[in-house]
C-alpha cells in the first residue's frame, strides 16, 4: 500500500514539470533548422577524359608440343632381347629400336617351313594318286564300250558287259575321290602358306624401328623384361618441328582469324614477348567444354621446348577514344553506370555514361557529349549525392 502512494506521487510529479516546460515562452513553437548536407563542401580529386588507344584483349595458356611424335608399341608379345636407344637418343627414321623374343619367333618360322614342306609332298603323293586312277578309269572306260559293241554281235554275254559296267563306274568313282584329295592337298599347301607368312611377319615385327626422325622422350622397359602385344615401348618426338595449342572459350571461335589474329607469346624467363600469327582454328566447338583448338607454328629460331606453359595475349579489337579511369564509374541498379561530372559551379551532377573496352585501368568512353566538356570526380565520389559542392584537386596520373 505504502509503495503504491509512493509511485503515484512520482508520475503526479513529472506530469507538472512537464507541463511547465511547455507554457514556457517559445516552447513547442518552433523546431531547430537543419543542417544542409550540400552545405559541406567535400574534398574530390577531379580529372578529364583522355583520348587513348584501346584494346579487347584475350589472354588464356597454352603448350608447346611437336608437330610429329609417336609412341612405338610392340607387335608381339615377349622377352625383350635388346634396346638400341635411350632416353635423349637422336634417331632416323628407320634406325633400329628394340629387338623381342627372336629366337622363339625364328623356331616358328622354322617348324612352320617344315610343314609346309609336309603338305607339298603330301600334294605331290596326291597328284600322282590322281594320275593313276585317271589311267585305271581310261582304261575301264575302253573296256566298257568294247563289251556294248560285242554285245551286238553275241560276241559276249550279258553278265561280261554288265561286269565291265561296273568296273568302268567304280574307276570314275576312285578317280573323283583322288581329284578331291588333289584339291584337298593343294588346300593345305595355301594353308600352311599362310601360316608361315605370320610366323615370318611375327618374327619381322620383332625389330622395331624409328617411324619418323627426333629425339626419344621415353623408354618403358629394359631388356629381360616381358611385354605383351601392343605395349608402348618407346616414345619419340621431332623436337625441330613445334607449335603452340592452346583451347579457347567459343565465345571467342569468329574473333579468331587463322593468318590474321596474331598472338604475343610470353613465356617464362623470356625477356620479351614473340609475336605471331595463329596458323590453325578447329573446325568445330568441343560439346562438352564448349571450347576450340588453335595451333601457333613456332619457328625454331625461338628455341621453344616441348612442355613448356606460354600466355598468349589477342588482340581483339583497337581503337582510339576517349577514356576515364575504372574508379570513376559506378555501377548502379539495372546495369546503369553512372560518373560524377564537376559543374563550373564547383558542385557536382550525376550522369550515365555508355562505357565500351576496359583496358587496364581505363574504360573507354562511348558518350563523352554528356560530360559537356566537364571533370568528372576520380577519388571521393562514394560519398556523393547530386548537388553536393566539392573543392577539387587533380587527380594522380594514371597510367
Amino acid at each position: 500500500m505504502i509503495m503504491l502512494q509512493f509511485q503515484s506521487r512520482v508520475i503526479t510529479a513529472v506530469t507538472v514539470i512537464t507541463a511547465g516546460l511547455l507554457l514556457l515562452p517559445g516552447a513547442g513553437c518552433e523546431k531547430p533548422a537543419p543542417v544542409s548536407a550540400s552545405s559541406a563542401v567535400l574534398p574530390v580529386n577531379a580529372a578529364a577524359p583522355e583520348v587513348r588507344e584501346f584494346a579487347r584483349r584475350l589472354i588464356v595458356h597454352g603448350n608447346v608440343e611437336s608437330k610429329a611424335s609417336v609412341a612405338v608399341s610392340t607387335r608381339t608379345g615377349g622377352v625383350i632381347d635388346s634396346i638400341s636407344v635411350e632416353e635423349g637418343s637422336r634417331v632416323k627414321a628407320g634406325d633400329r629400336l628394340f629387338q623381342v623374343d627372336r629366337e622363339n619367333l625364328e623356331n616358328n618360322v622354322r617348324r612352320q617351313t617344315q610343314q609346309l614342306a609336309v603338305a607339298e609332298a603330301e600334294q605331290r603323293v596326291a597328284v600322282i594318286d590322281s594320275n593313276l586312277a585317271r589311267s585305271v578309269l581310261e582304261k575301264a572306260e575302253i573296256d566298257y564300250l568294247r563289251a556294248q559293241t560285242l554285245q551286238k554281235t553275241s560276241a559276249v554275254s550279258a553278265d561280261a558287259v554288265e561286269k565291265a559296267k561296273l568296273n568302268y563306274e567304280s574307276a570314275r568313282a576312285e578317280a573323283d575321290k583322288k581329284s578331291a584329295q588333289v584339291n584337298y592337298a593343294g588346300a593345305r599347301v595355301e594353308q600352311e602358306k599362310a601360316a608361315l607368312a605370320v610366323e615370318q611377319k611375327l618374327l619381322r615385327d620383332s625389330v622395331a624401328h624409328a617411324p619418323i626422325s627426333g629425339v626419344v622422350t621415353a623408354t618403358a622397359k629394359d631388356p629381360g623384361e616381358y611385354v605383351s602385344a601392343g605395349e608402348v615401348m618407346i616414345s619419340i618426338e621431332n623436337p625441330d618441328a613445334l607449335e603452340l595449342v592452346a583451347f579457347i572459350s567459343s565465345v571467342y571461335y569468329n574473333d579468331i582469324i587463322p593468318g590474321r589474329t596474331v598472338a604475343l607469346i610470353r613465356r617464362p624467363g623470356a625477356a620479351a614477348p614473340i609475336e605471331l600469327p595463329v596458323t590453325f582454328r578447329g573446325p568445330m566447338v568441343d560439346p562438352a567444354s564448349r571450347t576450340f583448338k588453335i595451333k601457333i607454328d613456332l619457328p625454331e629460331k625461338f628455341h621453344f621446348v616441348s612442355g613448356q606453359l606460354c600466355e598468349l595475349e589477342f588482340i581483339l579489337d583497337r581503337r582510339t577514344a576517349p577514356g576515364i579511369p575504372n574508379e570513376a564509374v559506378l555501377d548502379r541498379r539495372n546495369g546503369r553506370r553512372t560518373v560524377f561530372a564537376v559543374n563550373p559551379d564547383r558542385t557536382v551532377s550525376e550522369v550515365e555514361v555508355h562505357t565500351g573496352i576496359v583496358d587496364g585501368r581505363w574504360t573507354e568512353l562511348k558518350n563523352p557529349e554528356a560530360l559537356q566538356e566537364r571533370p568528372i570526380v576520380i577519388d571521393g565520389q562514394s560519398f556523393l549525392a547530386d548537388g553536393d559542392r566539392v573543392k577539387t584537386a587533380p587527380a594522380p596520373k594514371a597510367e
